[in-house]
């Protein structure tokens, strides 16, 4: 039987086969491995092999490790393949084309790199459009609501920053209009070269329009009429995380900021492109005056392009057909 190993340095689920069978974080993944089994692969994450001193044929590593591969497989036994999934803001390393080196293929979301010879595509998210949220009556929901890690960067086009400026801003002026959820945010948060090295309760600054964690991100957004959805960086084409689909699941709004040539991604007529607007108060009118007539039509074009050949490219099948191709050229 023709064996697959995940590797992943920065996610300790990946060092451990329950990753691939039942956590609830990544059903992607387990969608992934179930097909490949169909097909006569067997899966399991790399430490499972290396306790049984077996090197598995194809070792598919979720982004780039810090280290050369050939401290962590037998590369003369082990065919390499690598998901790019992360953008530079996050991992840097990801694009460093000398590490690309090391590896028999690549799968990534930039387009400016592939080939289909060495790099191929492959989405940077993935979704399944069916349970979706019904639209609430426009009038039952609260105007706007943020849901994000309190994260920070230093790293030029960050848009972490933003999405403080669109607290404090409704905090300080239309704090009925807007709640605010995510890990971190009742804290105090202290990092040195982005890494956390004290956290507080005690000493966190109050943010009043704080509601806390949510269960379900698509239960809770439904309940607002627009979305506040940055991106982390606003410099990186072809780029769209879950957030933005995430909103379409839940039939609200994205308010976007992301990737600057979203409109060959997503159609304009689907989302509110904040860079039409010179100022947060500009925002503010355009989005409160909005009547239920012309919000629909945001609905309706949200559902036509759910229902499009251009959304099958974000699919979970796709996903899945995308990776899977790229094993079939290893040959094993």
């Amino acid at each position: 039987m023709k064996t697959i190993a995940f590797y992943c340095e920065y996610d300790k689920r990946v060092n451990d086969d329950h990753f691939l069978l039942h956590y609830p974080l990544t059903n992607e993944y387990v969608s992934l491995t179930n097909d490949l089994k169909r097909i006569g692969y067997e899966i399991h994450t790399l430490d499972i092999y290396k306790k049984q001193n077996i090197d598995p044929d194809i070792c598919i590593f979720l982004d780039m490790p810090t280290f050369s591969t050939n401290k962590i497989i037998n590369k003369k036994k082990t065919k390499s393949i690598v998901m790019l999934r992360e953008a530079e803001i996050i991992n840097k390393i990801n694009y460093d084309k000398k590490r690309h080196q090391e590896f028999d293929f690549i799968l990534t979301w930039k387009n400016s790199l592939i080939d289909n010879k060495k790099y191929f595509f492959f989405p940077s998210t993935r979704y399944v459009f069916s349970g979706r949220a019904t639209v609430k009556d426009y009038l039952d929901r609260k105007l706007c609501v943020l849901i994000n890690s309190n994260l920070s960067s230093k790293i030029k086009g960050e848009l972490y920053s933003h999405r403080f400026k669109i607290i404090r801003w409704f905090e300080k002026k239309y704090i009925n209009d807007f709640d605010l959820y995510g890990y971190g945010w009742d804290k105090y948060i202290l990092k040195i070269r982005n890494k956390t090295i004290f956290s507080s309760k005690l000493l966190a600054p109050k943010r009043i329009s704080y509601k806390g964690t949510v269960e379900d991100k698509i239960a809770t957004i439904s309940k607002y009429k627009f979305v506040i959805c940055f991106e982390n960086a606003n410099n990186v084409e072809d780029y769209v995380s879950e957030k933005i689909f995430d909103c379409f699941l839940a039939s609200t709004v994205p308010i976007y900021l992301g990737a600057p040539n979203i409109e060959k991604i997503i159609p304009k007529e689907c989302f509110i492109d904040f860079r039409q607007f010179n100022s947060i108060d500009e925002m503010h009118i355009f989005i409160s005056s909005m009547n239920s007539k012309r919000y629909l039509e945001y609905i309706d074009n949200i559902n036509s392009y759910i229902n499009s050949d251009m959304a099958k490219k974000y699919s979970l099948e796709n996903w899945v057909n995308s990776i899977k191709k790229v094993i079939r050229l290893c040959n094993v």
